[in-house]
């Protein structure tokens, strides 16, 4: 995740509270709404669950998956790129 992402959160509030047709003013929005709390939640597990998950990982899962050919399809393609 960090490799291909980086470290910016996927979800960015745009302050619904303040910028919505319902808006409240700027004292009553001290600290992350309901929605950016539920979603900083479900991005820290996502990223958890990735952390271990290495692009070598990846590569292996995906030539277990073509049985054996992806990879080697993958570094062809390369070499015939130069």
């Amino acid at each position: 995740m960090q490799a291909i992402d980086g470290p910016e959160p996927a979800f960015r509030c745009t302050e619904i509270r303040r910028n919505g047709p319902l808006a409240v003013p700027d004292d009553q929005c001290s600290g992350q709404c309901a929605i950016a709390r539920a979603m900083a939640a479900a991005e820290k597990a996502w990223r958890d669950a990735l952390a271990g998950v290495s692009i070598d990982d990846l590569g292996r899962g995906i030539d277990e998956d073509s049985s054996g050919t992806a990879m080697r399809a993958v570094r062809e393609w390369l070499a015939d790129a130069r």
